[in-house]
């Protein structure tokens, strides 16, 4: 069984290469056979759901659907590869990042590109966060792939670091967490991260410890 940190932007996605995913943050994570380690993840893995600030919650993955499908991806006119580089105060707007082509062009060209659709569902044990740990808490904890949407997490090294790590955030949903008790005006709260391993966050009406 694996641990895996599921990047998903909602509705500030800046994707450069295609129209993005229609994810269901405590539901179901969307992705296709274009993604590295689409068929690394299994079904009863572990997930954490992410953006680049915080961390929406941990789930396992109870159903993974596929299905054939068409992605839109956008491409360099030249070399009709995925990668431009967006460029605020020059034209051409875009640069081909590849550098055997390095193309300057205003509009990525549309492919049509078959694929297989999959989505992971993972909401019948759904424990959010809401933001109370910072995506800079456990980045230094998952693999070196930072370009890719799925990336391996190291399950043991995440727990210390949630354990140490400090955070400021609104308070953490009730059906999310289990509220263990009050320490000197703190309420503590509690998730699972796997069958004996657990998280710990306490809330004092401005901010926020994983213990």
């Amino acid at each position: 069984m694996k641990a895996w940190a599921l990047l998903s932007k909602l509705d500030s996605r800046s994707w450069e290469s295609n129209d993005g995913y229609p994810d269901e943050i405590g539901s179901t994570y969307v992705y296709d056979s274009g993604v590295a380690n689409h068929l690394r993840v299994q079904v009863g893995d572990m997930i954490l759901l992410r953006d680049s600030r915080s961390i929406h919650g941990v789930s396992r993955i109870d159903r993974i659907d596929t299905q054939p499908d068409v992605k839109i991806r956008y491409v360099c006119p030249r070399c009709e590869r995925p990668g431009q580089i967006p460029r605020k105060n020059k034209a051409p707007k875009y640069l081909c990042r590849h550098e055997a082509c390095r193309n300057e062009f205003d509009k990525p060209l549309p492919l049509e590109v078959p694929v297989t659709r999959y989505v992971a569902s993972y909401g019948a044990q759904w424990q959010a966060l809401d933001g109370a740990l910072p995506f800079h808490a456990i980045e230094p904890l998952l693999d070196n792939a930072q370009q890719n949407a799925i990336r391996r997490c190291d399950r043991t090294a995440y727990a210390r670091c949630s354990r140490n790590s400090r955070c400021r955030s609104h308070p953490p949903r009730r059906h999310g967490l289990v509220p263990q008790r009050e320490d000197g005006g703190r309420h503590l709260y509690e998730y699972a991260m796997g069958r004996s391993s657990f998280v710990r966050v306490s809330w004092n009406g401005t901010g926020c410890d994983a213990q």
